[in-house]
């Protein structure tokens, strides 16, 4: 409880629209352009997602409104295990894209961190929008697919970025790890596990090169049994 209770303090989530509108998601034809997997650049075959520099946000991000499901039948097996990953998803990714938006190189540099620190979280940034794109594309085409909330992050300067960004790093790995349990399909667990290396990556990263201290710390990394505890904060209709 102490790790979900913690994560809200990181994410504020702010309405965005009134209760009515809240249980009728509206989408827009761009978004449902996203129902086809091929549609824009593909995790794993474009390097979009680990080389693209800029202050926009990159593809799949640029496009926030939910996708509504585009066939009628019972949802897929994991849907809603993928749904409450995307919005959680949204919500980190949403973390960088503003940093990335905030910062430069130099805020780092004169902050007294290496002059490689802000291209590595546009790194990130590019990695989480893959995060994206890969979540959509496992939720059935019978579900509805989350789009962002707006959001706010209670930091005003680069340390208190990378102190946020290390503890979302720690605690995207744990509940990752956790929802791994609660997928039912194999694939999807395979899923979850290969992106909970990139998570762990991120994180190893931060502890390294940010706060010069030893990444390892045992045997096994944390499971967090509940994961939904952590990712229903991110779900502003909850």
């Amino acid at each position: 409880m102490f790790l979900a209770r913690a994560l809200h303090a990181v994410v504020l989530l702010s309405t965005v629209a009134d209760g009515a509108a809240m249980k009728i998601p509206r989408s827009s034809s761009g978004a449902q352009k996203l129902t086809y997997s091929h549609y824009g650049p593909v995790p794993g075959e474009s390097p979009l997602y680990s080389t693209y520099r800029g202050k926009t946000p990159p593809f799949p991000a640029n496009i926030t409104d939910p996708i509504l499901p585009t066939r009628k039948g019972k949802p897929g097996v994991d849907d809603m295990v993928w749904q409450n990953l995307l919005s959680a998803e949204w919500a980190i990714f949403s973390f960088y894209q503003q940093g990335v938006e905030t910062f430069n190189k130099t805020s780092f540099v004169e902050a007294g961190y290496p002059n490689t620190t802000y291209d590595r979280i546009q790194e990130i940034r590019d990695n989480e929008a893959g995060h994206l794109r890969i979540f959509q594309d496992q939720i059935s085409d019978t579900s509805l697919k989350p789009g962002a909330c707006k959001y706010q992050y209670p930091f005003n300067d680069p340390e208190s970025f990378l102190v946020l960004s290390t503890f979302i790093e720690i605690a995207s790995m744990t509940f990752l790890t956790g929802l791994v349990q609660m997928a039912k399909l194999p694939t999807s667990q395979g899923a979850m596990t290969a992106i909970a290396a990139v998570e762990t990556r991120h994180e190893v990263w931060s502890l390294m090169d940010i706060w010069n201290v030893n990444p390892f710390s045992g045997p096994s990394d944390t499971v967090f049994p509940y994961a939904n505890q952590i990712l229903d904060l991110t779900n502003v209709s909850s």
